[in-house]
């Protein structure tokens, strides 16, 4: 993440290319942080409308979530707090 524009992270994918994500929402699961990742408006690529990551606080860096049972435990507590249709907007 940059210290630069802390509500946007940027991030690429296997083929190099790089896509601008909004940080919608911090939260922690089982001791561990995770983002929710809106992607910019206006974006030619198809890309996901969310993306949830795992967030290493201490070294600011961010991984994927390979994990099914993982992914749907912070999914589904996202989903608890706004709803889907909150969550996505």
């Amino acid at each position: 993440m940059s210290s630069e524009d802390p509500d946007w992270i940027e991030l690429e994918d296997d083929h190099g290319r790089s896509y601008k994500y909004m940080i919608s929402e911090l939260v922690e699961v089982d001791d561990k942080n995770y983002l929710a990742l809106v992607p910019e408006s206006g974006t030619q690529q198809q890309q996901p409308p969310l993306v949830l990551v795992r967030y290493h606080l201490d070294e600011d860096q961010v991984e994927e979530i390979a994990d099914a049972v993982e992914y749907s435990k912070v999914f589904g507590l996202l989903t608890k707090k706004y709803g889907e249709k909150g969550l996505l907007s």
